[in-house]
């Protein structure tokens, strides 16, 4: 598997951020664990174990990829079990040092490991493309549609007539008409 991660190595050191072989290497690099224990010039350089996947992928080449995470994340967006496993990645209970910077998911991570637990139905068409991450959200509860509107009187008005019920209607009136005193 050596071969894997220097081909990942290679591809990142000349920038062929968009390609979509990057996300499918780093998951292969990932499941197969080899990058857990690098020692990748026996006998000439000391070898060097990890258990955290980002501190691997931030440490320099030969041993790791020479990257900030982010930056990985940020490569990786759009493969979403990709995104999963890093955000997985990024949850490992370890006991750390305090030296030891810890990353955060991002919220699309956060949203797939919950739909994975608690919704696997709708989880599985996040996978299979069917359904967005947000909308799947959405389906299943554990978030609320986000409206945009214009900034306009007639479209606060529509909203206002559509979304709200006749006291809370009633109540918006007496504070606008208190402000108009």
């Amino acid at each position: 598997m050596e071969n894997l991660i220097e081909q990942v190595q290679e591809e990142l050191k000349e920038h062929k951020f968009r390609e979509t072989h990057i996300p499918r290497l780093i998951l292969n690099i990932i499941k197969s664990e080899d990058w857990k224990n690098r020692d990748p010039a026996p006998n000439e350089l000391e070898p060097k174990e990890f258990n955290y996947f980002p501190d691997f992928v931030e440490t320099v080449r030969p041993w790791g990829l020479q990257m900030d995470f982010k930056d990985i994340e940020e490569i990786c967006s759009g493969f979403t079990e990709v995104e999963l496993e890093l955000g997985r990645q990024k949850s490992v209970q370890l006991e750390l040092d305090i030296d030891i910077k810890r990353v955060r998911k991002t919220d699309k991570q956060r949203s797939l490991e919950v739909l994975e637990k608690h919704r696997l139905d709708l989880f599985e068409k996040v996978m299979s493309k069917e359904l967005s991450v947000y909308k799947a959200m959405i389906e299943g509860g554990f978030k609320r549609q986000r409206i945009k509107l214009e900034k306009t009187p007639s479209s606060f008005s529509t909203y206002i007539r559509n979304n709200f019920t006749d006291d809370e209607k009633k109540e918006l009136l007496k504070l606008l008409n208190t402000d108009l005193d």
